[in-house]
């Protein structure tokens, strides 16, 4: 919608630096009524395909990386936004996830990048001190399987 709703909502009200990003980039980008409904036919062509993967390997969730890093400084989740990513997909597709503590960074295992790319450079830059940080797991599963994401971060979070 160009970020209608969402000006709607804030009401005039100041929006974070953030926020305010988010609503220059989407000015101008509201889709129109054919380019939504193909957008919607997309993502439930997703949707589909992701569940008949699961189907085929037999899995009933999915445990992976919420995020590239351990726990970021605050202020610095902007410079490694792309690390986001992981949790990302689930959002799309509909699926409930939910994230857990699964340990910490030992230290000697803050960093090991050398240059790089920006991102690869925020990374460094986020990473250095984070020993001691929460490093977490991220739990998905299929739509309505709620139950099974709940469960299964329960025992995560218990050892």
């Amino acid at each position: 919608d160009g970020g209608r709703n969402l000006r709607r909502i804030l009401r005039g009200d100041p929006a974070t630096p953030e926020v305010r990003r988010a609503l220059a980039a989407a000015a101008g980008a509201a889709l129109g009524p054919g380019e939504l409904q193909g957008l919607a036919e997309r993502i439930g062509a997703l949707r589909r395909r992701f569940s008949e993967m699961l189907d085929g390997q037999g899995l009933d969730a999915l445990i992976g990386p919420a995020h590239a890093l351990a726990a970021v400084p605050h202020g610095a989740a902007l410079d490694v936004a792309a690390g986001q990513s992981y949790t990302s997909i689930y959002n799309l597709l509909g699926m409930p996830a939910g994230v857990a503590p699964a340990g910490r960074v030992a230290p000697g295992e803050e960093s090991d990048r050398a240059g790089g790319d920006a991102v690869a450079e925020a990374a460094r830059r986020a990473e250095a001190g984070s020993a001691g940080l929460p490093v977490a797991v991220q739990v998905a599963a299929r739509q309505g399987d709620d139950e099974v994401v709940l469960t299964l971060l329960e025992r995560i979070s218990s050892h």
